[in-house]
């Protein structure tokens, strides 16, 4: 997360006059009088903000957008007491990106995440949760799914942000947890502050996405409808998150991130095409200042919605974004794209605008549709209406939005992870520049693809498997389906070896295929051979760091010593590899050559998403100098990288103890040890916090968690528990705590000088047997 104060000054900094348009020797031009200031808001004014995004959530499967056969009752009511924007869009139709354009009022070709997976939120766009922190809101999530954990950029600007997820080993992508597991998160956050600061909360809901597994008391109630089942148990969950914010006046704002085909169009889910099934979401808007039963017909998107809440709220906007508050709606055109079919299937991309009533989607035959009069979107008038197809392909080109390319990627964990399904590089064998085919004369291809996904969801691994066996042998140019088999393969345990080379004799030059190879005789334990395999990746895409680091990492972990000649030959041919000069770093720092390692670690820090330890080891660096803010800084980005750096979060707890920043310790620990309880270091961190804050009651119960957990000759927990004895008038017990505490202290000395002297004594006789150290983890795979 990055410091607000640094970016609002990079943005005032390019928004002055041009010296271009001031002829030299003229006088310069008058400077118009500045307006008045407004006046300062007073955050404790402030209402809470209460955000939900509804996964997969189509608006006309509401009651309040019409749908007489929905049970929700809490939505409608939140409608009925507010304002619902009829015909407000997400700009794709996929989690991650549409999440993107919800937090930073961007559309994803300008925030560049385009599909699940292939980037994450770079950390230079300004956050609607980072502008609400900025204004002295406290900041907490709690999220439903793997795609909106803290991997993928979303954690910027949020104190605390609960996303364990308990399967997330088993099904990455399709990892969740239900709705009454976020919102008792969010809940039990919420109860933690009770003073004048209001709260900004985000709470995602899955409920809603496939596969449709209704609890037994809701699919009764609508019928056996098991979407509508979904919804209307989330929307009961709903009300209990309504509850527990009642204590101020909360802003509500209720939105989805995309919708749910459910078959209309020939599209059983979502992803694959931008008709109003998948587009067309909820936004609700409730609370103070906010005009009751409004409704606006006029076309917003998600990108509308941060600018929107801020203007209720009287903040500085966003600046520089394409979104803008919808307070007083006005009709403007709305972008909308999916690239799916493109990079999956190499067939054309369709890419929309909505204006008015019409929406076009641009295709080889383009679609036009009035979306009021056919909401269904079944009439096409595009040959009837040329000049509207015409008028609004000018729209779209005048954006002129480039395809998909590359974007600031995932951290080093997340893409060993989409590297070992198959999703590394997807879509770099289409050319997206091209012609492609009209995925209208695909259809049949495009309906069995999505009827595996319907057998996997129904427990026919068996049988999803034969159609996929049956589209690789129908289409065996589609990278796509190779790609399933593979993963297919390799999660029933079976060998993959012989797929993957079959799938390779017909698509030799796809660069996913190869980066799936690559990873696959890593995890047979041959590393040099996948070493040798992502050195040739590199070098036929010198474009992508990431091959090059993972060409190193193999190599090192078969032969340090040839890993290491590996990345300073890599570092002479690309002296700007920032990710492997961060692991050149990183590696020194293990080996103990501290001073040589500051140079590739300031490199490093320079990368988009830092090697691991690379920020950890430069923020040692800025508190042996003194500068604690800005280890401050690199601790808190550290942690947001790789939240299993148990040490960062260790270093950072103490860190907000030493800048006394006690409730950002509170914050952090609550987040962590909700995870995972075993962490001495941080009942200690906690405690202190909550010590220093005079939240005494709440110190004796950390005291007594980390007693518990620890060894119970612990020094710093003694010595802390002593003072808490004192303050609570129990003087003798408090003296006797003491004195344990003093010889727990000593012992602890003696045992680490015993330890340092054993460390150099073994590093003397063999220096080739120091260990690489590898950070603790909060859990494992995380």
């Amino acid at each position: 997360m990055k410091p607000i104060v640094v970016t609002l000054a990079i943005l005032t900094s390019c928004s002055g006059s041009d010296p271009s348009q001031h002829p030299p020797g003229a006088p310069p031009a008058e400077a118009p009088p500045e307006p008045p200031a407004p006046p300062p808001v007073d955050v404790a004014d402030l209402p809470d903000v209460l955000l939900v995004s509804l996964d997969t959530t189509r608006a006309d499967r509401l009651g309040a957008y019409g749908y007489d056969k929905a049970l929700t009752e809490t939505i409608d009511g939140l409608a009925a007491r507010g304002v619902r924007y009829d015909r407000a869009y997400s700009p794709l139709p996929l989690t991650i990106p549409s999440h993107a354009t919800l937090f930073t009022g961007l559309y994803p070709p300008e925030h560049g995440i385009r599909s699940n997976g292939d980037a994450v939120l770079d950390d230079d766009f300004l956050t609607l949760a980072e502008r609400l922190k900025e204004a002295g809101y406290r900041t907490g999530a709690s999220v439903a799914a793997y795609v909106t954990t803290r991997q993928f950029g979303f954690e910027q600007g949020f104190d605390v942000y609960y996303d364990d997820i308990d399967n997330i080993k088993k099904n990455y992508w399709h990892s969740e947890r239900p709705a009454d597991q976020v919102i008792d998160d969010m809940l039990r956050w919420a109860s933690l502050h009770d003073d004048d600061r209001p709260r900004f909360a985000w709470v995602h809901l899955y409920d809603a996405h496939a596969p449709y597994i209704p609890w037994p008391d809701y699919i009764d109630k609508v019928e056996g409808r098991p979407y509508d089942a979904e919804l209307a148990r989330l929307d009961d969950q709903l009300q209990r998150l309504l509850d527990g914010f009642q204590r101020r006046p909360t802003l509500v704002v209720i939105v989805g991130d995309h919708g749910e085909a459910l078959g209309d169009h020939d599209e059983v889910s979502h992803g694959l095409n931008v008709y109003d099934a998948t587009q067309r979401v909820p936004f609700i808007i409730a609370g103070p200042g906010v005009p009751e039963g409004t409704v606006v017909s006029e076309p917003v998107s998600l990108a509308d919605v941060s600018p929107t809440i801020l203007d209720y709220l009287g903040l500085p906007p966003l600046e520089e974004v394409s979104g803008r508050s919808v307070r007083e709606a006005s009709s403007r055109p709305i972008y909308l794209e999916s690239y799916q079919v493109a990079q999956r299937f190499s067939l054309a991309p369709p890419v929309a605008v909505v204006e008015d009533n019409l929406k076009l989607i641009s295709l080889p035959r383009p679609e036009l549709y009035d979306v009021v009069a056919d909401p269904a979107e079944k009439q096409n008038l595009a040959e009837a209406r040329a000049d509207d197809v015409a008028r609004l392909q000018k729209r779209l080109d005048t954006w002129a939005f480039p395809p998909p390319g590359e974007g600031a990627q995932p951290s080093a964990e997340v893409q060993a992870q989409l590297t070992a399904l198959g999703y590394m590089e997807a879509g770099g064998a289409v050319d997206l520049s091209a012609d492609l085919p009209d995925p209208k004369d695909h259809r049949p291809m495009l309906r069995k693809g999505q009827q595996v996904d319907a057998a996997l969801r129904a427990g026919k691994p068996e049988e999803a498997t034969k159609m996929v066996q049956e589209l690789t042998r129908d289409y065996p140019k589609v990278a796509e389906f190779w790609n399933r088999l593979i993963r297919m393969r390799a999660q029933e345990g079976g060998d993959i070896e012989a797929v993957v080379q079959e799938a390779l004799s017909h698509l030799p030059d796809d660069p996913t295929l190869q980066t799936v190879h690559a990873s696959m005789l890593g995890a047979q334990g041959k590393h040099a051979e996948a070493s040798e395999k992502f050195q040739e990746l590199a070098n036929a895409n010198p474009g992508s760091p990431r091959l090059r680091v993972m060409a190193v990492v193999s190599l090192f972990r078969s032969d340090p010593e040839e890993g290491r000649g590996l990345a300073a030959r890599y570092l002479v041919d690309h002296p700007e590899d920032h990710s492997v000069a961060g692991f050149v770093g990183v590696d020194l720092v293990d080996q103990g050559r501290f001073a040589e390692a500051m140079g590739y670690l300031e490199r490093g820090i320079l990368s988009a998403t830092p090697e691991p330890n690379v920020a950890f080891h430069l923020a040692a660096a800025a508190t042996g100098r003194g500068q604690l803010d800005e280890a401050r800084h690199l601790l808190e980005r550290e942690v947001s990288l790789y939240p299993g750096n148990l040490a960062a979060v260790i270093s950072l707890g103490r860190m907000y103890l030493q800048l006394k920043d006690y409730d950002a310790a509170v914050d952090l620990t609550e987040d962590v040890l909700s995870r995972l309880e075993r962490v001495p270091d941080l009942w200690h961190v906690r405690a202190q916090a909550l010590y220093n804050l005079q939240r005494f009651d709440d110190a004796r119960e950390a005291i007594d968690k980390g007693l518990e957990v620890s060894d119970p000759d612990r020094a710093d927990l003694l010595l802390l528990d002593a003072n808490l004895l004192r303050q609570e008038g129990k003087d003798d017990e408090a003296l006797a705590r003491f004195e344990e505490a003093k010889t727990a202290k000593a012992a602890e000395d003696a045992a680490r000088r015993e330890a340092e002297a054993k460390a150099r004594e073994a590093a003397g006789a063999d220096p080739s047997k120091a260990k690489r150290r590898v950070p603790a983890r909060l859990t494992p795979g995380r």
